[in-house]
């Protein structure tokens, strides 16, 4: 494989687990592969890649740590994104021999897996004092190795306390013998190596383009995303998001109740139109109303689906406040509003809270007054709050 190639392959792996969300998981998987230290520095995952190339554990002749990344990720849709590209990337199966992560490593992913957001709270509870409000279980997993309460070779006790808080199913995944027959990824049992097959020709794909419609699809696909959203989406939410538009009023849309009157807003500020659906269609993603996908492809048959689009209209402070929303609880959303002087029984919900916070700049993309914001949560034992507003630098 050419170093421009590989390259490519790093991109693609890169952006798909950044997109995903799943940098904390990697973290998590790469600990003994990576210095303690220098996983703490890291902040995307081609940084993490990068490292991984500097120590030839990843090389254009070797590709068995991404193969069995993918494998014990369970991101099996990240191999057809790389055939598109590279059509000779070997497949990747699930149940296949790891020679690269130990069995322990392999267990704490299955463990990790296995936990529910309650979950993270009550093993939180266990061991904090205060809480320190993980913002996932791969944070909550790496903080306790790092407090040693999860050590390879001495489970027994944290094992026990699964035990008490009857957690069936992670503790399960903690004891699950690993092991197998099968070769790595459809290479011969005798070779220990994912080597890249010939080299394929270099194809990257090109951004997909929104095709310009009629006005009877562009109204389709106004309703359908509007109905979906009034369905399964919140609506505090989405003036969240649509926050991000200085054009657009904040007293109008205050004033707004349903999704389609804020799309229309949309409309009316040029925003969006027949030619150019790409801020509806990246609020989707935002908002998680991935659902509407099949109805979107009802009005568009030529739409390949979400997992092609970037995020490119929303800025990393909008992508960070939709984190920040996402960690806070009830008890907190109320701690928040007091501190910064709100009225209270106004807020709804956690995302009434940050347009309330948004609307009297208490909370901004103003470096000093977003450190300012994180310094007060912090101080006052929100840690996960206060990290999910930096989850984007």
């Amino acid at each position: 494989m050419e170093g421009m190639q590989f390259n490519v392959l790093k991109m693609v792996v890169s952006k798909w687990y950044d997109d995903n969300r799943s940098l904390t998981m990697l973290k998590v998987l790469f600990r003994d592969h990576v210095a303690i230290g220098k996983l703490a520095t890291i902040n995307d995952t081609m940084d993490l890649l990068n490292d991984l190339f500097k120590s030839s554990q990843l090389t254009p002749s070797d590709l068995t740590i991404l193969g069995e990344t993918i494998n014990l990720t369970k991101h099996y849709a990240l191999q057809e994104r790389i055939k598109s590209t590279f059509q000779l990337f070997p497949d990747v199966r699930e149940g296949t021999v790891s020679i690269k992560f130990t069995p322990h490593r392999q267990r704490l992913m299955k463990f990790g897996m296995a936990l529910t957001p309650k979950d993270v709270t009550l093993i939180d509870g266990l061991y904090n004092t205060p809480l320190k409000r993980y913002a996932d279980a791969w944070i909550m997993i790496n903080d306790l190795e790092d407090q040693l309460k999860i050590k390879e070779g001495d489970m027994k006790e944290f094992q026990q306390m699964l035990e008490t808080l009857n957690l069936r199913l992670a503790l399960n995944a903690l004891k699950e013998d690993i092991s197998g027959t099968s070769s790595a990824f459809g290479i011969p049992s005798t070779s220990s190596v994912l080597v890249p097959s010939p080299t394929p020709t270099l194809q990257v794909p090109e951004a997909y383009q929104m095709p310009k419609m009629d006005r009877l699809q562009f109204n389709q696909l106004l309703g359908d995303v509007s109905t979906w959203w009034k369905r399964y989406g919140n609506v505090n939410m989405l003036k969240v998001i649509l926050s991000e538009f200085k054009v657009i009023s904040v007293v109008l849309m205050e004033e707004k109740s349903e999704p389609r009157s804020l799309f229309e807003l949309l409309k009316g500020s040029g925003l969006i139109s027949e030619a150019d659906v790409d801020v509806i269609i990246e609020t989707v993603i935002l908002g998680g109303q991935s659902g509407v996908e099949l109805k979107i492809k009802e009005s568009i048959p030529t739409f390949p689906g979400l997992n092609t689009v970037e995020i490119t209209k929303f800025s990393n402070h909008r992508q960070n406040l939709l984190e920040f929303g996402k960690v806070i609880d009830g008890s907190n959303k109320e701690r928040i509003g007091y501190l910064f002087g709100l009225y209270v029984p106004e807020l709804k919900d956690q995302w009434s809270l940050i347009f309330q916070l948004e609307k009297g700049l208490i909370l901004t993309e103003d470096s000093h007054v977003k450190q300012a914001f994180v310094k007060k949560l912090n101080d006052n034992g929100m840690v996960a709050e206060a990290k999910a507003l930096n989850t984007f630098p």
